[in-house]
């Protein structure tokens, strides 16, 4: 983790920053950047709100926007863009880091872009603009504005939609947007889920309940960086157990006992693994593996057995490439792989390859033609298919127990999945 920064060390960063905007590509300004722009922007972000602040002569929390008066009287509504979560984040909470992303334990101000993520990831949700009024009303009350992806609408916002990442640097800061409230509330689009598929997905009174049954077994992958900082990517829901993988695993809804996890036992000696997601936009930027590694830190930290959960065989609908280039033979095993390379590659138009691959996907058999999901299971665990999950979590250090069938509605994944297991080699035995 970072450690935290002095004045003059954020005062150095700028300097650089403003060098390397003004024309300076030098290595050691280009490396100011890289900071900045993976792990430091929450810092340099305060120091302009609360700087810009000072100078304005604002004695109030420099958080909250504020006006200023010209010589002529008019007022101009002063506000930074990433007021909303700065004032919450703290670096101390932070569990990891990866490249422009932090790993914290979910907070109550990440709820709404959690449920954003999961949404996303499952499909289910809907654009929804919200009333720019009824923000700054929330906004003027002390409420937090909802988790938010700026850059959707008006001035500013079009201002940090194009403008490079160097440039966002030199404009960081309170800005001065307009003397109208609603326009110059913080711009944002969130992302709503339609009811009627909320069955069997968490909402964001289920995370809140979460947080406060196990607050340090909810994880959130938040940005910190650019403009949509403050949102988050990526989420990990757990709770503890004393009923033992080796026991008869129940079904996911029988096992967290209802959305709000009301199974969870809070001195049960094993980690349960309710859920994970990343956004589709951010995945494989391994925003996973780091949700992963601070469950296991998790496990560690509390001296439990281990952690189980069952990994979704979200692969068994999936076309079988796999099996089908293993049946190919001499010319046609090559045929196979250069149409392949064509696909993947550059060398057709983007319509074209999409088309291709459209003709050699529906030649192919899917998975769930060729077998039942618990054959199909079985040879994940064998090693002879590669499942996007389970294979990927085997990988991670768990190992794959057996097929557990009908046990959650996922038709992709013909509603089974693989009992995975990871015991903790560093328990210790209480009173030893």
């Amino acid at each position: 983790m970072s450690e935290k920064l002095c004045r003059h060390e954020i005062e150095d960063l700028i300097g650089k920053i403003d060098g390397f905007i003004a024309g300076d590509r030098s290595e050691e300004n280009l490396e100011a950047m890289r900071q900045a722009s993976n792990s430091s922007w929450p810092e340099i972000q305060k120091y302009h709100i609360e700087r810009a602040a000072k100078d304005a002569r604002n004695e109030g929390d420099p958080f909250d926007p504020f006006y200023t008066t010209d010589e002529n009287g008019a007022q101009t509504l002063n506000a930074c863009p990433d007021s909303w979560w700065l004032r919450n984040f703290s670096r101390s909470d932070v569990l990891l880091e990866l490249p422009g992303v932090v790993i914290m334990n979910t907070k109550p101000w990440h709820i709404r872009s959690v449920c954003n993520t999961l949404w996303d990831a499952y499909g289910l949700a809907e654009d929804s603009q919200d009333s720019v009024t009824e923000i700054a009303t929330a906004a003027h009350v002390g409420e937090t504005p909802p988790a938010t992806v700026y850059g959707t609408s008006g001035d500013f916002a079009r201002l940090m939609q194009d403008m490079p990442v160097g440039a966002i640097f030199r404009t960081i800061g309170f800005m001065s947007t307009s003397a109208d409230p609603a326009v110059a509330a913080q711009f944002s689009r969130v992302r709503v889920a339609k009811s009627e598929n909320w069955e069997g997905c968490f909402d964001e009174r289920d995370i809140l309940a979460h947080i406060e049954r196990f607050p340090e077994g909810q994880f959130a992958a938040q940005r910190i960086s650019g403009p949509t900082a403050g949102n988050c990517v990526g989420m990990a829901t757990t709770m503890r157990t004393s009923r033992l993988p080796t026991a008869p695993i129940l079904s996911w809804r029988e096992a967290i006992g209802d959305m709000t996890l009301a199974a969870h036992e809070p001195d049960g000696d094993w980690l349960y693994g309710v859920e994970l997601a990343v956004h589709p936009m951010y995945q494989r930027h391994g925003i996973a593996t780091g949700l992963y590694q601070a469950r296991f830190e998790l496990v560690r930290n509390l001296n439990l057995l281990g952690w189980y959960a069952v990994g979704m065989l979200m692969g068994y609908t999936n076309h079988a490439l796999d099996i089908v280039y293993a049946s190919l033979e001499g010319e046609q095993k090559a045929i196979f792989e250069r149409l392949l390379l064509a696909i993947e590659g550059e060398a057709i138009p983007v319509d074209e390859r999409r088309e291709a691959q459209a003709r050699l996907l529906s030649s192919v058999p899917r998975y769930s033609d060729l077998m039942d999901v618990t054959e199909y299971g079985n040879r994940v665990i064998a090693g002879q298919i590669k499942d996007p999950t389970v294979t990927m979590q085997m990988n991670r250090g768990f190992r794959a127990e057996r097929v557990i069938t009908d046990y959650v509605d996922e038709p992709a994944a013909g509603n089974a999945g693989v009992l995975i297991v990871w015991e903790n080699p560093d328990f210790v035995e209480k009173g030893a």
